[in-house]
């Protein structure tokens, strides 16, 4: 398996997910208000 990741757009939050090779799993929840960064997670 390779690292993979995707993103869940709703109204107010985006979720992200990575499923890396190893089997770790990162989520995170960001608002859509605020000046919060997505993509502080490289995919790879």
């Amino acid at each position: 398996m390779r690292n993979v990741c995707g993103l869940n757009v709703h109204k107010d939050n985006v979720f992200m997910c990575i499923l890396k090779e190893n089997g770790d799993k990162i989520e995170e929840k960001f608002g859509v208000l605020t000046p919060e960064h997505i993509f502080y997670f490289k995919c790879r």
